[in-house]
């Protein structure tokens, strides 16, 4: 529960990738991020190399041009919201008519609603602004498709 920031969920996959090389000996495995989690990954990328053998940046919503705006919220002092999640909500990502066929979005949306019942209260977004692609040193494939309207490439 609580707030979901992107330093936050940079963190938490770094501690899944420092157990998984601990404890089942998982050294460095490639990492894949799509969407706002391709800025996440990124994040990761750039902060912790040493975790990952390399980064896909997939659909990433990365924007050169975009800075995002300090945060309004103090997340020590309010809580945040708790919203159900409905299928409109997990769909929201393919409102873009012909992005993703009807049925693997449907498939998406179902599984959204199955294991994760809670809309992702997001704050914090200027963390985002951090994003570098100078700053990348691990072997980086980025994937965009050719109905992608979030990407600049």
């Amino acid at each position: 529960g609580g707030w979901t920031t992107p330093n936050r969920c940079m963190q938490d996959i770094a501690c899944v990738l420092e157990f998984l090389a601990k404890e089942e000996g998982v050294k460095a495995p490639p990492l894949v991020g799509w969407s706002q989690g391709a800025l996440v990954a990124q994040l990761l990328a750039q902060n912790r190399p040493d975790l990952i053998s390399a980064v896909v940046l997939y659909g990433s919503i990365y924007d050169p041009n975009l800075t995002y705006p300090p945060n309004d919220v103090d997340i020590t002092q309010e809580k945040a919201p708790v919203v159900q999640n409905t299928m409109e909500g997990a769909m929201e990502d393919w409102t873009v008519p012909g992005l993703i066929d009807d049925e693997a979005a449907q498939a998406f949306g179902d599984a959204a609603l199955q294991w994760d019942a809670r809309k992702v209260s997001w704050t914090s977004l200027e963390e985002f602004n951090a994003c570098d692609p100078s700053k990348l040193s691990v072997p980086t494939l980025v994937i965009v498709g050719e109905n992608d309207v979030y990407s600049t490439l």
